[in-house]
């Protein structure tokens, strides 16, 4: 029997990993409004892939007092809460798939949330899921919710209010990185 369930696992698990595979995020994108736990309060998210970055901005904040910026390219992410100087350090791996445009590899299928799929990820530091709902219209994904533990600790829960496909506002962008210090 226990070929049986060995072999059906074989075959059914490349579908999974091609349903994997084509998850991915438009080129450009916001989430208006990601309701995150850890900050207790409202960020808005922005995925540019085209180049190379994924921003995080409280709602509260938008004067650049605080945003947390990922440069997907370098590997450098950059942090700046409101009162403390703006530092950089590099990005982990797990941190840097968690943020890329298509889910990774190893990801598998984990269940439903509110019926839209949910995938997890495992990492040596932790565990990473993200149910997707798909862009109407379009081949891409959003997250729909995010939940992220390191060695067994809740680190990030993330809830996506409004998504929409482009940046709204690419002027709340315009961060100046230069005088960011080594953390």
């Amino acid at each position: 029997m226990n070929v049986v369930f060995v072999a059906l696992l074989g075959l059914l698990a490349p579908a999974i990993m091609v349903a994997a595979e084509e998850i991915c995020h438009p080129p450009q994108s916001t989430t208006i409004c990601y309701m995150a736990m850890n900050t207790k309060g409202l960020w808005y998210s922005i995925s540019d892939f085209e180049n190379g970055f994924a921003y995080w901005l409280p709602a509260d904040s938008m004067n650049q007092d605080s945003f947390i910026v990922l440069d997907l390219n370098s590997h450098v992410t950059y942090t700046k809460l409101k009162g403390e100087q703006c530092t950089f350090r590099d990005t982990r791996p797990s941190e840097q798939e968690r943020v890329a445009q298509c889910i990774p590899d190893h990801a598998y299928y984990f269940g439903e949330v509110d019926g839209r799929p949910i995938y997890r990820a495992d990492y040596e530091d932790g565990a990473w899921f993200t149910a997707y709902t798909k862009e109407e219209g379009t081949p891409y994904y959003h997250r729909y919710v995010v939940y992220y533990e390191e060695d067994g600790q809740l680190v990030d829960f993330g809830y996506a209010l409004f998504h929409m496909v482009g940046i709204t506002d690419p002027s709340i962008l315009q961060l100046d990185l230069s005088a960011c210090v080594a953390a």
